[in-house]
């Protein structure tokens, strides 16, 4: 979805498809303060934004590990 101000926004729904995670996982990183979200009426939003912050977060975490 594409806000009025031409920022993307995810579900949850989205996000575990795109990360490969399950919903419930998401609900679990969002928690512990891990993925950053905005709950609305309508349910959990994400910014493309937040994601990739997440993304490059966990990535830079995994290469410490990989020789």
């Amino acid at each position: 979805m594409e806000t009025s101000s031409g920022l993307k926004s995810y579900t949850i729904k989205d996000v575990s498809a795109l990360l490969q995670l399950t919903p419930r996982t998401v609900y679990q990183y969002v928690k512990a303060g891990k993925l950053k979200g905005y709950k609305l009426p309508s349910g959990w939003r994400f910014k493309e934004k937040d994601i990739q912050a997440f993304i490059t977060l966990y990535e830079a975490r995994a290469t410490r590990y990989v020789k």
